[in-house]
């Protein structure tokens, strides 16, 4: 007899009691502030690649913006690295 998978609920109940609340609330509120180096950089990547999707998203509504796909993505990921440096 197979075992049912964990839920989500009960996987995020576990990794909260791992977790201290610092670094939990830096996980889900995506700010790179947990006191541990690894993590902080783990959420700045997230958070770096959530503003090029956006950005990318931004650029490719517009009917006049578009490059190639690489050219696009270069600028999307400038505005994001402008963005990080910038602390939005």
């Amino acid at each position: 007899m197979s075992e049912t998978p964990p839920s989500i609920k009960d996987m995020s109940d576990k990794a909260s009691m791992l977790l201290t609340g610092r670094q939990y609330a830096a996980i889900h509120l995506c700010v790179p502030d947990s006191g541990e180096k690894w993590l902080d950089d783990m959420i700045k990547k997230a958070l770096r690649d959530r503003f090029a999707s956006a950005a990318l998203q931004g650029s490719l509504s517009h009917p006049a913006a578009h490059g190639t796909a690489e050219e696009e993505a270069e600028l999307a990921y400038a505005f994001a690295e402008e963005m990080m440096r910038m602390g939005a």
